[in-house]
C-alpha cells in the first residue's frame, strides 16, 4: 500500500489550466452581447452629447426671453434628461467593464485558491465552503456586472428617448407657433 500523500502544488497547478479555460469560454460567450451594449452606450453617450451641445448652441432662437418661460424649462429639462442618459450609460460602460475583468480577478485570487487546495484532505466541508466563497468572488461578478450594465443601458435609453420626446415638443412649438 503506498502511503505517499499527494503534491497538492501538484493538484493545484493541474485545477489552473482547466479553470482558466473554463473562465476563457465564458467570457468568449459574453463577448459579442458586452460589445454590442458597450457600442450602444457608447453611441448614446455620442448621440446625446451632440444634441445638448447644438440645442445649447441656438437656444437663443428656440425660447425668446418675450416668450412664456415654461419652454425655457422644458428646454433645460431635456438637457437634463440627455445628461442623465449620458450618466447612465457611462456607468452601463463601467459595469460592462467590471464583467470583463473575470480573468484579471482569477490571476489576482489564484492564491487564495492555492491556500484552499489542502483543505481538500483534511477539511473537505471547510474546502467546499471556501471554493464556493472564491468562486462568488471571482466568478460571480460577470453576471452581477453584466445585468448592471444591460439595466444601466436599458435606463439609458430610456432617459435618452423621453429626452427627444421633450426636445420635439420644444420642436413642434418652434414649428407651429
Amino acid at each position: 500500500m503506498d502511503d505517499k500523500k499527494p503534491d497538492l502544488q501538484e493538484i493545484s497547478e493541474q485545477f489552473r489550466e482547466p479553470l482558466r479555460d473554463a473562465i476563457a469560454k465564458l467570457e468568449s460567450l459574453h463577448t459579442s452581447a458586452w460589445d454590442s451594449n458597450d457600442d450602444i452606450a457608447k453611441t448614446t453617450i455620442s448621440v446625446a452629447s451632440v444634441i445638448v451641445a447644438f440645442t445649447v448652441a441656438f437656444s437663443g432662437s428656440m425660447a425668446n426671453p418675450s416668450e412664456c418661460v415654461t419652454w425655457k424649462y422644458i428646454i433645460c429639462a431635456s438637457w437634463v434628461l440627455f445628461l442623465l442618459s449620458i450618466v447612465v450609460a457611462l456607468v452601463s460602460l463601467w459595469c460592462s467593464r467590471q464583467a470583463r475583468s473575470t480573468s484579471i480577478r482569477f490571476l489576482e485570487n489564484w492564491p487564495q485558491l492555492q491556500e484552499i487546495i489542502p483543505l481538500i484532505i483534511s477539511e473537505p466541508n471547510e474546502f467546499e465552503n471556501r471554493v464556493r466563497d472564491w468562486h462568488r468572488e471571482t466568478i460571480g461578478p460577470i453576471r452581477t456586472n453584466t445585468k448592471c450594465a444591460e439595466r444601466a443601458l436599458i435606463a439609458s435609453l430610456f432617459l435618452f428617448a423621453f429626452a427627444i420626446i421633450v426636445l420635439g415638443v420644444v420642436g413642434i412649438r418652434q414649428i407651429v407657433f
